[in-house]
This record gives structure tokens, C-alpha cells and sequence, in this order.
């Protein structure tokens, strides 16, 4: 929030609290510090005080709206600190009970137990606590009330403990008011007086009262039972119960499987506290006590498979452990134990729930631990086991949280130990690697980290592979994790050479392929394959001989089908291995029926909604170009021939693997099969094709390209509509994409290919589609080194009119189509036409009349529109959808209205009678009822802007027209209301006439459509 913003909202509340601002202004200008209360809580005293000033004396009206008011600033700020603010004076004890008889609204009422909470805080002894406790009483059955009446009755039962007693032996007490009555009570502070206030029977009564209302799915029951007991504790402390407190403990520990995070932190928190009340008389049962949840931590994690283990009550241990250290309750034994058993296990735990992973939350709690013991405790012998996990966690954990908290962890740890750890100057680098991006963490700081390490200690060095080749790809459940490692790896070799890393890795490497890929886990194969495959390593003998031996097994288990994310990993895994073996192996051995079989059956159930898409189109595609590659080599014969059966059969399926496959097959087939499959394509495949084309034409040699070329701007002219809409545009957008990609190459290979490409790109770049358009002009413009900044269609105007305005191109048929939209908004339709119209008038008066010209011829005639009518086929040569002949009729005539309507200045040497031919004949085409009416509403437009060169020609031009348009009105139906036609060729003659001046001839007309259009035969239409 800006400050001058924080002035002007502080400035309405305090005109709110004072009364003169709505009420609803000032909730809301207070709902706006909820991110940051802070700086409302500096003025509260002020605006508190001011805001109840005279409540007693005010109407019910504004008392009310007071009452709003508080609440809200108690939701924003806590309604601790606000109530903190109101006026402790005893004697306004009978004004607020009198309002509290009669309050109805609880929102009054909420402002008034404050009120009567903060009063009774005073040390005064009050005769009426019996009334006031029955009478606030009735508010408990308000959930957002009673905690503020138990606050009250809690600190009636501290003056009055009888009354207390009273309710305990009559059941009346719940956990609100049992918590704020014992922190009252502890509030007296002598032990003697904490014997006095509650005798053992009541406080063990009172103790099994709390400790059975707790419910293990109620949060807010479990929440006070955890607030209560340690001062329940504290009172049978003070009567020397211990046998009740270590049964308070058990308790505890039987709870720490609670379900609620939040809950678990307080659990442990307060299990702490306990735990220090219990070492001033049994030091040693504390310590066992500790030392027992220690143990049981380290037991489960050793002896139970990960998923099996219940998080939620690792999550508490950790939490113990941590607040322990801050009481010294861990000797030296356990810290060594949890510093080597425990936090290297839980500081990578995971859990895999359905495709859900969980675990962040036991090793934000490791975090928590390795901080505390930093701050805490004496871990000189064990700072580098701390300093290097916590370190790892800081730069590889997936969640940017548990990053943050390890990285607090690994200062507070550098910060004591830094120089023991590391040389002075690599502390601060260490610090300072950014851990905030996780791609930046993997492939920025890991390789600094490495080259910091390599000049220090190996042993570090070591550690850091071990965590990226033992748990981010071997162990983690993460399948991001292992891909991004794989990739690390992969860059750290391409970068720096095998010799980069140490042999400590290599030896890793083979040691981990022997007993990984001979062992049970079928995805942890995979993930070492998927390294061996990413990262290159299949060179190496050892992991080569392992892979080999895995793939058969491999193949046999996966399930294409699934949409299982560890499924779909591991038919990546496949096409990666057999990429491997045909493209650097030259090794078709593994390619029989039955994997080619598998191979297709992944490749058909992938979709361009899989994250990894892309991934597996790369390693198939470069398995099409291998294969198409082996076309006339004798020995593969099979495997190309069984190859291109089941690539084709899928080709037709429009399967876009395989369709994106197509690009890659031989350069000299391509066009061919291209034009034989591009026709039966949907436009989502012809768009792969296009995808794949543009990933491979960079490596297609001069002589070839021509060809693919142009039968790629032929798919410009895809206009392919379906109930989806203009799917056609996802093809005419990829092409624009690979145009733009490879721009020199299109732009350079043939002046006639140049010439198609950049007039289909004009006629795009104007036509409606915004980012299209945008695009495609981004296109032209970078070509001719065109500033196309500001206003696309004046842009684009120019443009053409400096770089194309002599040359026959497909622009005006583009801007016809988007000026003349039928379905747009105003603002588009007022701009484009505005812009024209600019353009036009800047025009010498000779280019304007072959402009006009040019836009009459380029409308589609009648004859054009019937040949298209009774046409079955509407597509080009590559099989694609043309752009409806009618619509562009349509949107023409709807053009040339918009123009004419807006006044454009028509030459007099313009054959106004010849356009009008073309439109009256459109007018009369059957089956197009849109385009008859789209004329009607033209021609009276057409008969004021065609001026001739005598007013006598005008006017004999107009009845030529107003003859027509009579003709139409007068047509006979079946309906007695007018018929559309009917209604557009009544304004029609209207507008001619007003345009002449014709007034007479408007009333005559206006009387005679009121009757029978026929009445209209004896009307006389001339001017």
C-alpha cells in the first residue's frame, strides 16, 4: 500500500469514528489493513476513544453503528488490542448491563461484553457477579460472542471462586471460560494462593473435564484443551501432583497425531512447557521422557517404509525436539543421534498419496530443528553433518518455503561455525547463491556451489552429488526433481567436459547402475535410465550393458495407457532408450514387433495437454527421422516397413506425435505425403506438421526447402470453422510463428514465394483477429524495418501504402473482412472505418477512383456465390477450408455501408451504376436471405454518395433506386406485419428523401406505411 494511499484511507476513518463518513466507507477502508494491521494499530487509541464518546448518550441509530464499526477494527486488529482502548470506568457498569437487557444486535452486544470484560478487570469485589454471570450467560449460543462471554465470566470467577466452584459441580463450564479463568488465577502468582483457589478434588475434577471434552476433529476443542493444560500443570504443581502431570504427558503424547498443523505446533509448544515444569522436581523423567520421543523417531524411520510412517506425528516429534533445545532438555548423546539419524532422513522425507506428495511439512520441521539446535545448543562436533544437509535443502528442495527456512537454518549455522566450516570469503558466497527460482537454484548456484567446493574440500563436493544421484533422482517421488537434476547433470558435462566431475562420480555412476537396475523398483530404473539417457552416460560400459538388459523388461511392464504420472515417466523412459539406440548406438536390435507395438501404443495415447509433450516429441521425432533415414538400407527392411504401417495408420488418426513426426520423414517425400494426408487432417494435426516443420526446416538443404515451403503458405488460406469457431486459426497462427522464425529463409529463397507470403501476411495482418494480426504485421514490419507502433489500422495503412500500395496483394480483401465485421465492437468497427476514411481522403483523387474500383471488383459476384452454393467442395489444394464466399459478400457490403454512411467522398468519374449492378444482383440470390437484407440497407447510400455530374443524373440515379426499394416494400406475405425486407426498404426510401430534402415525400411515405404495403402501388416514389 502506498503511503499517500495509507494517509487518505487513515483520513476516512477518522472522519468515520467521528460520524460523518458512511458507514460502509469507513468498514471498508478498515478491511484494507487486514494484509498489514500494524499501522491502523498506532491510531487505535485515538480512533477508539473517539469513536464510543458519548455511546450512552447517542441515539440507538448511531450506537449501533459504533458497535459496526468496533467489530471491525477488532476482525482486522485482534479484538485484544482494541478492547485494551475502552474506558475502564466502574461506573459505567450499569449503563452497559441496562444496554445488554435490550440488545437485539450481536454485533451491539459484541462492542458491550468487550466493554463489560475490560470493567471487570478492575479490582473491585462486585455484589451483583451472580446477576451479571446469569445474564450474560444467554449470549454463549452466538459463536462469534462467546468467547468474549466466557472472557467475562472468567474474570468474575476470579473474584468470586465460589461462583466458580458453583458452575464446575453444575456442569455450566466449557473450555473458553475454564482457560480464561486459570490464566486469571495464575495471574495471582503465589503458590499458596494457587492452593487455595482450587483444592485437589476440584482441579482433578476439573482436569478430567478438559482432558474429555477434547475431540480429535474438533480443532477449536483441541486448540483450548492444548491451552489449558499446561496451566492446569502449573495449579497441580502447586499441590505437588506430579502422578497427574506425567498423566497430563501421556496424554499429550497420545495426541501428537493430531490432524492440524497449527495445532501440532501449539502441541509441542506446550508439551515443552510441561516438560519444564517437570524437570524442577524430576529432571531425569524429563529428560527420559525426551529422550523416548527421540528414540521412537529414530525407530520408525529405520525400520518402516516411508509411506507407512504417520507424518503428522513425526511432524510434532521434530517440533518437540526443536522446542527442547531452547529449554537444554537434549544431551549431548541425543544431538549426536538426531544430527546422524534423524535430520538426514526427515530432511528429505516424502510421502506419495495417490499422484499427491507430501512431506513438506516434516521437513520444514527439520529446518526448524537445525536452526534451533544452532541457536541453542552446543554443535561444534556436529555443525558439518547440519551445515551440509541444511545446505543441500536450501538450493534443491522443491518448495520455496522449506528453501527459505533451510537457508534461515544454514545462517544461523554458517553464522557460528562459518569458519570452521569454510574459508571466510566462500561463507558470504555460499549465502548469497540465489535460491528463490528453482531453475536458477539447479542450473546457477549448484554449478557455483560445485566450483566453490572443488577448491576447498572434496568431501563437500561429494556430499553434494551423493544428495543430486542417491535422492533428487533415485529416491525422490518428485519426477519435476529428477528431470531437472538429469538435466543439471547433462549441462555440467555438455559445459565442462566428463573430466569436470570427479571419479568419485564415475564410480557412483557404475556402482548405483549395477545395483539399481538389478534390483525391484521398477521407477527407480527408470530414473537412472532416464539420466543415462539425458545426461549421456550410456557410454559407459557398465551403465550401456545394465540399460540393455533392462529394456526387455521394460517394454513388457509399462502401461501406455495409464494416465499415471509414474506410467507416463516411464514410456518417456522407452522412447528415450530406443532414441539412444538407433540414433547413437546404431543398434536396431531392440526394434521387433513387439516393440514397435509398444512404441506406437505410447505415441497414441499422448496428448499436447501431457506436461511433457514436448519431451516426447523430440525423442519420436528424432526416432521418424532415423527411420525414415534407413529407408533403403536391405537389413532393416522390417523394422522400416512395420515402422511406417503403423506411423501412417496413426498419421491418419491425426495423432499429433505422429503428425509432427511427418516433417521429419525424408525431405524429397515430404510434400507428396504431405498433400495425400493434409486434406483428412483436422486443424489441430495440420498445426503439429507446421510445429514439426519449423523444428527441423533450419536443417533441410536449400534445394529442398522451395517445395515444403510453399505447400506451408498454402495453409495461410485455412479458414476451417467448426463449432469450436475458427479453428483454421490455429493453423494460419503456427504458420505466421514458423514465417516469423525463420523469416530470412522464406524472404530469400524465391522472389515469387516472397511475393505470396507477404501479400497473404497483409491480408491477415488486416483482418480481425487481434493477435493474428498483430503478429503477422510484427512480421511485415521487421522485413521492411517499419515502425508499427500505435494504432494497428492506421499503421497498417500506411504500410501498404508505402511498400505495397502498386502491387496486387490480398490486403483490401483482409480489411474489407474486419472493417466490415458483423459481429464486433463498436470501438473496433469506429476505428477501422476512421482510419480508412483518413487514409482515403489523403489519397490523389486518381488512386481513389482505382481504389474503388478495385474494392467493387474484389466483392464477390451472384455467379460467384451460386457456383460456391451448389459447390459440395469449398477447399484449396492442400485440403484446407477456403474463407466463406458469403460471409465475405457479407462483410464487403457491410463495408461499403459503414464508409458510404460516414460521408466518404465518392468521384463522380466512378461507375456508380455499374457497382450498383453487382450489388442489386447479389441482392437477388436465393438461399441468402442475410445478404438481400445487408444490400437493401446499402442502397440508400448508394443513391446519396454516387453523385453524378448533374443534379438531374443524381436524382435519376435515386429513383433507379427508389423504384427497387418501392418494389420490395410492396412485396405480398402472408404475415400482417411487415416483414424485415419490407421494414429496411421503407427506411431506405426514407433516408433518400430526407437526404434530398424531400420532406413531403417523407409524410406521404411515413402515411402510406402505416396501411397495406400494397397501398403503396399508387404511391409515386420519384424525386
Amino acid at each position: 500500500m502506498e503511503p499517500q494511499n495509507v494517509e487518505s484511507i487513515l483520513g476516512v476513518i477518522e472522519e468515520g469514528v467521528h460520524g460523518s463518513e458512511s458507514v460502509f466507507g469507513v468498514l471498508k477502508a478498515i478491511d484494507q489493513f487486514q494484509q498489514d494491521p500494524s499501522i491502523l494499530e498506532d491510531r487505535l487509541p485515538e480512533f477508539i476513544a473517539t469513536l464510543v464518546d458519548g455511546f450512552f448518550t447517542s441515539a440507538s441509530e448511531y450506537q449501533h453503528r459504533c458497535s459496526q464499526v468496533f467489530y471491525t477494527f477488532a476482525k482486522v486488529c485482534g479484538i485484544k488490542k482494541v478492547m485494551n482502548h475502552l474506558s475502564t470506568d466502574i461506573f459505567l457498569l450499569p449503563k452497559i448491563l441496562e444496554k445488554l437487557k435490550d440488545s437485539g444486535d450481536w454485533q451491539d452486544s459484541f462492542l458491550l461484553l468487550a466493554w463489560l470484560k475490560m470493567i471487570l478487570m478492575s479490582p473491585f469485589k462486585l455484589e451483583n457477579d451472580s446477576q451479571i454471570y446469569e445474564m450474560t450467560g444467554k449470549f454463549k449460543v452466538s459463536q462469534a460472542l462467546h468467547p468474549l462471554v466466557s472472557a467475562v465470566h472468567a474474570e468474575l470467577f476470579a473474584k468470586n471462586i465460589k461462583l466458580f466452584h458453583l458452575s464446575l459441580s453444575n456442569g455450566l463450564l466449557d473450555l473458553y471460560t475454564v482457560n480464561y479463568t486459570l490464566k486469571a488465577i495464575l495471574r495471582q502468582g503465589q503458590v499458596h494462593e494457587r492452593r487455595a483457589v482450587l483444592d485437589l478434588p476440584a482441579l482433578n475434577k476439573l482436569t478430567s473435564f478438559c482432558i474429555d471434552s477434547a475431540d480429535s476433529t474438533n480443532e477449536v476443542k483441541l486448540r483450548l484443551t492444548f491451552k489449558i493444560l499446561p496451566k492446569l500443570c502449573k495449579l497441580h504443581a502447586a499441590h505437588g501432583n506430579w502422578e497427574v502431570i506425567e498423566d497430563i504427558a501421556s496424554w499429550l503424547l497420545g495426541s501428537f497425531n493430531v490432524p492440524f498443523t497449527e495445532l501440532r505446533f501449539q502441541l509441542a509448544h506446550n508439551f515443552v512447557k510441561i516438560m519444564q515444569l517437570f524437570m524442577t522436581l524430576d529432571s531425569d523423567s524429563a529428560f527420559s521422557l525426551i529422550e523416548s520421543i527421540v528414540y521412537d523417531a529414530r525407530d520408525t524411520l529405520s525400520s518402516n517404509p516411508t509411506n507407512t510412517i504417520d507424518e503428522d506425528t513425526l511432524h510434532t516429534q521434530l517440533l518437540v525436539i526443536a522446542e527442547s533445545s531452547r529449554i537444554e532438555l537434549l544431551s549431548p548423546e541425543l544431538l549426536k543421534l538426531i544430527a546422524a539419524n534423524i535430520i538426514p532422513i526427515t530432511i528429505k522425507f516424502q510421502q506419495t498419496k495417490i499422484n499427491k506428495i507430501s512431506g513438506h511439512q516434516v521437513r520444514d520441521a527439520t529446518n526448524f530443528v537445525c536452526w534451533s539446535f544452532a541457536r541453542n545448543c552446543d554443535i561444534a562436533s556436529e555443525s558439518e553433518n547440519l551445515f551440509l544437509n541444511s545446505l543441500m535443502c536450501s538450493l534443491l528442495d522443491r518448495d520455496l518455503l522449506i528453501r527459505r527456512s533451510s537457508a534461515a537454518a544454514l545462517q544461523e549455522i554458517l553464522g557460528r561455525f562459518g569458519n570452521t566450516l569454510l574459508k571466510r570469503e566462500d561463507v558470504m558466497r555460499v549465502i548469497e547463491l540465489p535460491n528463490k527460482n528453482l531453475e536458477t537454484s539447479y542450473l546457477q548456484s549448484v554449478p557455483r556451489l560445485l566450483k566453490i567446493f572443488k577448491g576447498t574440500n572434496s568431501k563437500y563436493s561429494n556430499a553434494l552429488l551423493d544428495w543430486l544421484l542417491d535422492y533428487n533422482i533415485l529416491q525422490n517421488n518428485d519426477l519435476h526433481i529428477v528431470k531437472l537434476t538429469c538435466g543439471l547433470i547433462r549441462i555440467l558435462l555438455e559445459k565442462q567436459g566428463p573430466s569436470y566431475l570427479p571419479e568419485y562420480f564415475w564410480n557412483h555412476i557404475s556402482e548405483s547402475a549395477s545395483l539399481v537396475l538389478k534390483g525391484g523398483d521398477v521407477l527407480k530404473k527408470c530414473c537412472f535410465t532416464y539420466l543415462a539417457t539425458e545426461a549421456q552416460l550410456l557410454e559407459n560400459d557398465i551403465v550401456k550393458k545394465c540399460c540393455s538388459e533392462w529394456l526387455p523388461t521394460l517394454l513388457a511392464i509399462i502401461n501406455p495407457r495409464s494416465p499415471n504420472l509414474s506410467e507416463r515417466f516411464k514410456t518417456l523412459c522407452v522412447l528415450k532408450l530406443l532414441h539412444y539406440y538407433a540414433n547413437e548406438n546404431k543398434d536396431f536390435s531392440h526394434f521387433d514387433d513387439h516393440t514397435l507395438d509398444v512404441l506406437f501404443q505410447i505415441v497414441r495415447h499422448r496428448s499436447l495437454l501431457d506436461d511433457d509433450y514436448e519431451e516426447v516429441k523430440m525423442s519420436f521425432v528424432s526416432l521418424v527421422s532415423i527411420v525414415s533415414s534407413k529407408k533403403g538400407d536391405t537389413e532393416l527392411t522390417g523394422v522400416v516397413h512395420g515402422f511406417q504401417q503403423r506411423f501412417e495408420a496413426l498419421v491418419r488418426q491425426n495423432n499429433p506425435l505422429c503428425c509432427a513426426g511427418l516433417a521429419y520423414i525424408d525431405p524429397d517425400q515430404f510434400v507428396e505425403t504431405f498433400q495425400e494426408f493434409c486434406p483428412h487432417m483436422d486443424c489441430e494435426a495440420r498445426r503439429e506438421v507446421v510445429s514439426g516443420i519449423s523444428d527441423r526446416l533450419s536443417g533441410i538443404t536449400a534445394p529442398k526447402k522451395l517445395p515444403i515451403l510453399t505447400a506451408v503458405v498454402a495453409l495461410l488460406d485455412d479458414y476451417t470453422v467448426t463449432d469450436r469457431g475458427d479453428v483454421g486459426s490455429l493453423v494460419r497462427n503456427r504458420v505466421v510463428e514458423l514465417i516469423e522464425k525463420h523469416r530470412d529463409i522464406f524472404m530469400q529463397t524465391d522472389p515469387s514465394l516472397k511475393s505470396i507470403v507477404c501479400s497473404k501476411l497483409l491480408r491477415i495482418a488486416a483482418e480481425p483477429n487481434e493477435k493474428l494480426r498483430q503478429k503477422s504485421f510484427q512480421v511485415l514490419a521487421q522485413g521492411h524495418d517499419f515502425d508499427h507502433s500505435g494504432c494497428h489500422d492506421s499503421a497498417i495503412l500506411n504500410f501498404y501504402q508505402k511498400f505495397y500500395e502498386d502491387q496486387d496483394t490480398e490486403f483490401w480483401a483482409g480489411f474489407m473482412f474486419s472493417a466490415g465485421a458483423i459481429h464486433s465492437t463498436d470501438q473496433l468497427i469506429r476505428t477501422s472505418i476512421d482510419n480508412f476514411l483518413i487514409f482515403y481522403e489523403g489519397l490523389p483523387k486518381l488512386r481513389k477512383l482505382n481504389l474503388l474500383n478495385y474494392l467493387v471488383r474484389i466483392l464477390p459476384s451472384s455467379s460467384e456465390i451460386e457456383a460456391w452454393q451448389t459447390s459440395k467442395e469449398h477447399k484449396n489444394s492442400m485440403g484446407c477450408q477456403k474463407k466463406d464466399l458469403v460471409k465475405q459478400a457479407l462483410t464487403s457490403i457491410t463495408f461499403w455501408r459503414r464508409v458510404l454512411e460516414s460521408g466518404m467522398d465518392v468521384d463522380p468519374a466512378f461507375n456508380a451504376m455499374g457497382a450498383y449492378a453487382k450489388f442489386y444482383n447479389l441482392h437477388l440470390t436465393k438461399k441468402f436471405a442475410a445478404l438481400t437484407i445487408a444490400v437493401i440497407r446499402l442502397m440508400p447510400y448508394i443513391a446519396i454518395s454516387f453523385t453524378r455530374r448533374t443534379p438531374q443524373e443524381d436524382r435519376k440515379f435515386a429513383n433507379v433506386i427508389l423504384k427497387r426499394l418501392k418494389s420490395l416494400a410492396c412485396r405480398k406475405t402472408n404475415s400482417s406485419k411487415l416483414t424485415q425486407i419490407q421494414s429496411m426498404s421503407f427506411e431506405g426510401m426514407a433516408i433518400i428523401y430526407l437526404a434530398f430534402e424531400d420532406g413531403e415525400k417523407a409524410i406521404e411515405l411515413e402515411g402510406a406505411s402505416r396501411k397495406d404495403p400494397q397501398s403503396l402501388l399508387d404511391f409515386e416514389e420519384s424525386i
